[in-house]
């Protein structure tokens, strides 16, 4: 019991280590990209002849210094992270309940395909809506900026409520591709989802059918395994779209 504990113990601290070695060097790998990135299209912007800025609108400029640096900066570090962590932890189930049930790989080699299937089908979809909603963006950002600048003009010739109307369709075109960009994240997880269902059960007729030659506690932890991994394939696969989605706010700044 004393040797157990031990190695449990020494376990435990090796994952805090490991943990805290991973964040760290993440954490500094993303912070020192995305600061290359806005120095990059800071110094270009400040180098650019003043005709840049008589062609180019203010709320193109604004758009890349808010929303795309806010994805690069915040969003697309988490999700690129999470996807990194869940590879692992998918892969290392897979090589559990392989090593339980041998014939499982015979079963997971279409359902991986399907998988590849759905996600080379989704990501360009998804890449095209983010890179919609990014773009759609950009007009609400001008519409904005003029209206500050001309809120007397607007005043004088009693051109509220069309200002107001303006904001508001600009606002709905925003969000209505936001709106659908989540809507294909979602078609892809009921998709996704079910497929996982179908490696739950294979997994669970495999623990019937080799009942006794196999340990019970090899078999019970295999599906226990198998179970984390309906959420994990899935979500795995719906992060690894995503990120390539936020991946258009970088070909923007770039």
């Amino acid at each position: 019991l004393h040797f157990y504990s031990l190695v449990y113990g020494m376990s435990i601290i090796l994952v805090l280590v490991m943990v805290t070695i991973k964040g760290l060097s993440f954490m500094k790998f993303t912070l020192h990209a995305s600061s290359a990135l806005h120095d990059e299209v800071f110094r270009s912007v400040f180098r650019s002849p003043m005709s840049f800025f008589d062609t180019t609108p203010t709320g193109r400029i604004l758009n890349r210094f808010s929303k795309d640096l806010d994805e690069v900066d915040v969003r697309l570090p988490f999700q690129a992270e999470m996807f990194i962590q869940f590879t692992c932890h998918l892969f290392y189930s897979i090589i559990l309940v392989s090593y339980a049930f041998p014939y499982f790989l015979v079963a997971i080699v279409p359902l991986v395909v399907i998988f590849m299937y759905l996600r080379k089908l989704s990501s360009r979809a998804l890449r095209e809506l983010k890179r919609l909603e990014n773009v759609s963006r950009t007009p609400w950002f001008c519409h904005l900026t003029a209206t500050v600048q001309g809120l007397s003009t607007i005043h004088a010739y009693n051109k509220m409520e069309d200002t107001v109307n303006r904001f508001v369709s600009l606002l709905d075109k925003n969000s209505m591709m936001s709106l659908i960009f989540h809507c294909a994240m979602r078609w892809l997880g009921v998709r996704l989802e079910q497929v996982t269902l179908i490696l739950a059960t294979v997994t669970a007729l495999l623990v019937v059918v080799t009942h006794g030659s196999i340990p019970p506690a090899l078999a019970g932890l295999a599906l226990t395994s198998v179970i984390q991994m309906t959420g994990l394939f899935q979500f795995t696969v719906r992060l690894s779209s995503e990120t390539e989605a936020r991946f258009t706010s970088v070909q923007r700044i770039n």
